[in-house]
């Protein structure tokens, strides 16, 4: 088994590095380099060196580490060097950030880790360490983009369309916090996913009433090597759920995302929500779960 060196992150550079490896490991993995960009839109990349850490197999980055709000540790490492061994050391470098940020007084209660079912050798480092599973999960699903359901009408005055003014920027930020309350993102955050590549304004869609409101809004990542986009995130206001705005929205996204060259989308939703039912509705289906298991800092072996 081959050593892998680490390093922390050291700026924007390094995002494209990992994002890159997520390209490659498109076909043995969930997470899609859309996930890393809107992921980052809390951090600015100077302080990133504390939460994220990069694996290396010489000079090639092949795994990374990243701790996210209360005590999550999402993490990637590429087929050929996963290992219990090498998982459990990249669990023990995110925990002891963890714990860092704990003892400088960040509401923090234990750990976390989500992952791809089927990765036995992060199971088997994981329960190592003490972990156990805990819940359902996010359930990944894909669908072809070759033909699209057919869209139903808005109503009068309604319509879609992407975040290109500064009021439907403001106004889709409102959306996404009312759908998703409490919500930390602000038009500032927002504005970084924006800067963060592979953003593509026309791939900001929503759907606005006829006072110009966002009611439903769907960000898409579009990964150009797979032919792939990622939906994230989707929100509906949540006065006007379950009225098929979040549906219209969604296909126009698709439609856009296709217009883009894409063959297939993918996007996540809490096993056995709502929104599952609206993704299966406009076709996407199930391919897999991530998993989230977790243990309380005083089992840490």
């Amino acid at each position: 088994m081959e050593a892998l060196s680490s390093r922390p992150y050291e700026g924007s550079g390094d995002l494209r590095r990992i994002q890159q490896l997520m390209v490659d490991d498109a076909d043995w993995t969930a997470w899609h380099i859309g996930d890393l960009a809107w992921a980052m839109r809390e951090h600015g990349h100077l302080e990133l060196s504390l939460y994220i850490h990069l694996y290396l197999a010489g000079p090639r980055v092949v795994g990374w580490t990243f701790v996210r709000g209360r005590g999550f540790i999402d993490l990637h490492l590429h087929p050929a060097h996963r290992h219990a061994e090498a998982y459990a050391s990249m669990l023990a470098t995110a925990e002891a950030t963890i714990d860092a940020t704990t003892r400088a007084g960040d509401p923090v209660t234990g750990y976390g880790v989500w992952f791809w079912e089927g990765d036995a050798a992060l199971g088997e480092a994981a329960r190592q360490r003490g972990y156990a599973r805990e819940g359902d999960g996010l359930q990944v699903n894909r669908r072809s983009l070759e033909e699209l359901p057919v869209a139903r009408d808005l109503p009068a005055g309604w319509t879609t369309g992407a975040v290109d003014t500064e009021a439907r920027l403001a106004s889709r930020v409102e959306c996404h916090r009312a759908a998703f309350a409490p919500s930390t993102l602000t038009v500032a955050t927002y504005r970084r996913a924006m800067a963060s590549w592979p953003y593509r304004p026309e791939l900001d869609r929503v759907v606005v009433d006829e006072t110009g409101d966002v009611v439903a809004a769907c960000t898409v990542w579009f990964d150009e090597a797979n032919a792939d986009g990622l939906l994230e995130p989707v929100a509906t206001r949540p006065r006007d759920q379950r009225r098929g705005f979040g549906r219209a929205v969604c296909i126009d996204a698709l439609s856009a995302l296709r217009a883009a060259g894409a063959r297939t989308a993918h996007v996540g939703c809490l096993a056995g929500s709502p929104a599952c039912d609206t993704y299966a509705a406009i076709g996407f289906e199930p391919v897999g779960l991530i998993s989230t298991w977790r243990r309380e800092p005083q089992a840490a072996p």
